[in-house]
């Protein structure tokens, strides 16, 4: 089929005369695969940009392909494959575990919550969904407040925040953080977590385009209390007797093993149990947009800011003419280099995203927290902000003209902040930062341990210290990809997972294995199906990878690791949860040795052991009950028959 480009006479290209006759020979008058003339413009500048274009492709596909066969050699390792999903996890929106690993909490999408054993997955109870707002729950994050009983801050789906309470086998709502009052705007829950000791909480909401964080001081001690005597009072109060009854009116209160029919009066109770609200302490809004002002002097600024603390004062801080014209030249020549193509009536539109931390006793610590022990205060940080700052959680502290928390120690970063972690003990504080420099800083000692570069202009995504090395070595996750292991105490920086070139799926660190940094062994997630699982004592090597089914959903949200690190469970599409068992792996016997001495249980004082042991005899109480009462009618009956 004769394809013509234009009207008229179609061009020909012409007689290329420096041809030879093996050209002629080769030529596409003879043999229609083979192109050796050339071709009229402008068809010989797209044939030239399509094979070049084909043969960069060409190269790629190659290098990729060789670089997959030598990374085949250079790490071989076993891979496990994850087991059935659980059947009892089935059509569960979200779990997490007891810090004790005892215990899985479950959110189901019908909006029940469940609660199985970690070890057998064995059903233990479960909380009813409300008839009135069935919502299941998104994320959820599980404290001890004394052995047994344990807290749980979760966000709904709806962007409700909720405070249960886990004891004796009984699920209690404590409270809802913020609630819709009828014809007032919601705001909605993005973040939500609790201080390792239960005490203080720190809710992050947002409503339309402004975000806050609202720190809540915890009764502890006041619910415990309150839920004591909830679960034990109705119980003796029910073994009271009451005559003139029937042996059916007797018994219709009672709960026997196994009875599903009549709940027992812990049961009744469960739902009447009254708690003390949590108190507000702080109110933290996010950073205000930047605008220009007409500030002469440094006093003028702090002034208006209602701040005392200042880098200094004096006459050194006045701006002259020659510094306001420097500035003014400056700011001209931004706008000229930068600027000139930005449409004037589109503002720049920056979202902040607070993070925090809760920081323990220390000697840097706010000023107004010097008396207070346990957890003192918080370090909070925004996105797309250069300063840490640390507010203390403690009522009565200073506060500016709009009534908010003043800040009483703020870290300035050389650059936008984009991860942080703290030690186990709090002490060590890392900030990470987007041109790739990571900054460590000793509480204790008020001395920074390193300030490294790990990777020029490459964003750091994740930290996370090693309790295994004293907390003076991290784990940096970055932004294209890898891992690499930082040294405070050597001031050195060394990649442990170097970026893997042409991969759709960058590394990304999860956590350390276990998750308290207590062994050399990390878990990273490699693609969307794969975890593996790396050791970096002695020469770094590849255990093991551990392969899951496909998924779409972000690494961080779909897996979950068992705090003791005995099991990691995935979230799959189909609303399963699939699971490995680590502990029994023979590459992973390092980190699971067992214990040869046996477990010291805590020591049980005299009122918790007398406590323990009323609650014991009182729940045996109906069964007792039950067996004198069939005795004594069995005794009428003979006496009856005698006489």
């Amino acid at each position: 089929m004769n394809i013509r480009p234009r009207p008229g006479e179609v061009d020909q290209p012409a007689p290329d005369m420096g041809r030879t006759e093996s050209d002629e020979e080769n030529s596409f008058l003879t043999d229609a695969e083979k192109q050796v003339d050339r071709l009229p413009q402008p068809y010989r500048t797209i044939d030239k940009i399509v094979m070049k274009i084909f043969n960069q492709t060409w190269e790629e596909i190659e290098a990729r392909e060789a670089e997959r066969i030598e990374r085949a050699k250079r790490q071989q390792c076993d891979c496990v494959y994850a087991n059935d999903p659980i059947e009892s996890l089935s059509e569960c929106s979200s779990i997490c575990f007891s810090p004790d690993s005892r215990y899985i909490f479950a959110s189901m999408f019908s909006g029940e919550l469940h609660v199985f054993t970690a070890d057998r997955n064995a059903f233990v109870c479960k909380l009813q969904a409300d008839d009135m707002d069935p919502s299941c729950l998104d994320s959820m994050q599980c404290v001890s407040m004394k052995p047994g009983v344990y807290l749980l801050a979760c966000i709904d789906d709806m962007g409700f925040a909720k405070l249960y309470i886990y004891a004796d086998s009984k699920i209690y709502l404590v409270q809802n953080l913020n609630p819709q009052a009828q014809g007032a705007p919601k705001s909605n829950a993005e973040k939500f977590t609790l201080d390792s000791d239960g005490e203080f909480a720190g809710l992050a909401s947002r409503m339309d385009d402004r975000c806050w964080v609202t720190f809540y001081k915890l009764p502890k001690d006041t619910w415990l209390s309150e839920l004591s005597a909830a679960t034990t009072a109705p119980e003796s109060k029910s073994q009271r007797p009451v005559s003139g009854r029937s042996d059916r009116s007797m018994t219709a209160g009672l709960s026997l093993e196994g009875d599903k029919a009549h709940p027992s009066a812990r049961q009744r109770a469960a739902a009447a149990v009254s708690f003390s609200p949590a108190s507000i302490i702080h109110k933290v809004n996010e950073p205000s947009k930047v605008e220009g002002n007409h500030y002469l002097t440094y006093k003028e600024a702090l002034e208006h800011a209602t701040c005392s603390f200042g880098i200094g004062s004096g006459e050194a801080h006045l701006f002259t003419d020659t510094h306001l014209k420097l500035r003014r030249a400056a700011i001209r020549k931004r706008h000229s280099e930068q600027m000139k193509h930005l449409d004037p009536d589109a503002r720049p539109v920056v979202e902040y995203s607070p993070h925090w931390h809760f920081l323990r006793a220390a000697k840097l610590q706010p000023r107004s927290s010097a008396t207070q022990e346990g957890t003192v205060s918080a370090l909070v940080w925004w996105t797309n902000t250069y300063d840490a700052q640390m507010y203390p959680l403690q009522r009565g502290s200073v506060s500016n003209r709009e009534g908010q928390p003043g800040v009483e120690v703020v870290w300035p970063m050389c650059d936008l902040i984009t991860s942080s972690a703290v030690s186990s003990c709090t002490v060590n504080v890392a900030l990470g930062m987007d041109n790739g420099t990571i900054s460590v800083i000793n509480r204790s000692e008020c001395f920074p341990l390193t300030a490294l570069s790990v990777r020029a202009n490459v964003a750091i995504n994740t930290i996370s210290f090693l309790t295994s090395m004293d907390d003076t070595h991290l784990l940096a996750s970055m932004a294209d990809g890898g891992v690499s292991l930082v040294s405070c105490s050597t001031q050195t920086c060394k990649d442990l997972t170097p970026k893997v070139g042409h991969s759709d799926f960058e590394l990304q660190l999860l956590c350390t294995l276990p998750p308290n940094g207590a062994t050399k062994h990390f878990v990273c997630a490699s693609s969307l199906d794969r975890l593996q699982i790396f050791d970096i004592g002695g020469d770094i090597a590849l255990l093991c990878d551990l392969v899951f089914s496909d998924s779409l959903e972000e690494a961080q949200d779909r897996f979950w690791c068992c705090p003791d690190g005995s099991r990691i469970y995935a979230k799959n599409d189909d609303a399963t949860i699939s699971s490995i068992q680590l502990d029994n792996l023979q590459v992973l016997s390092q980190v699971f040795q067992p214990c040869d001495t046996p477990l010291v249980e805590e020591e049980e004082s005299f009122k918790d052991r007398m406590q323990n042991l009323l609650l014991q005899r009182t729940a045996e109480q109906p069964v007792r009950t039950l067996a004198f009462r069939e005795r004594w009618f069995e005794m009428a009956r003979e006496l009856q028959t005698a006489s």
